[in-house]
């Protein structure tokens, strides 16, 4: 549920008065909270509305957003109540890395969303995509594995090993 939409605060008023934790849980069904956060500490408020409403029942993942430096966002996260509290039910937390190809973007006359979308951005974007792109779905892959457990499947295919070459032992030999 989008926080910014007032859908989250609405489901989590639902989710205390229906009882619905007793009810996913003799269900078997298991919930994962993904929380966004910026350096802006208004963002760190959902983190601890979610941490009242779901305790110990559910899985945290913190998704941490682009915003202009992550040495100081870091700091401000690191140094926060809300940083704490995850802390204690032992969240992943999730980090997404700058975007070093604005000019690719709009020369493409692409937006990030089109870009991920497409299957052929790679080779329109480049180098800086492509690179981009394998540490965002690295981190993302780690959090899946994390949420998922034994059933985590990578999205990312490993990378082919090159077989090793024989030449230098051939003329060692000789």
């Amino acid at each position: 549920m989008d926080v910014a939409t007032g859908l989250g605060e609405f489901f989590n008023k639902f989710y205390q008065g229906s009882g619905m934790e007793q009810i996913l849980h003799e269900a078997g069904v298991a919930v994962s909270v993904v929380l966004p956060v910026t350096a802006d500490r208004e963002s760190f408020d959902s983190v601890i509305d979610a941490s009242e409403v779901f305790s110990d029942n559910a899985e945290y993942l913190i998704a941490h957003l682009v915003t202009s430096c992550y040495d100081e966002d870091d700091k401000v996260w690191d140094t926060s109540y809300a940083a704490r509290v995850m802390d204690m039910f032992e969240a992943v937390e999730l980090h997404i890395p700058e975007i070093t190809f604005h000019f690719e973007l709009s020369s493409e006359h692409m937006s990030l969303d089109c870009a991920l979308q497409q299957g052929d951005s790679e080779e329109r974007l480049g180098k800086e995509y492509a690179k981009w792109h394998r540490r965002v779905m690295g981190q993302v892959d780690s959090a899946r594995q994390y949420l998922f457990g034994d059933a985590f499947r990578p999205t990312l295919a490993p990378k082919p090993v090159k077989p090793a070459k024989k030449a230098r032992a051939s003329k060692l030999a000789a």
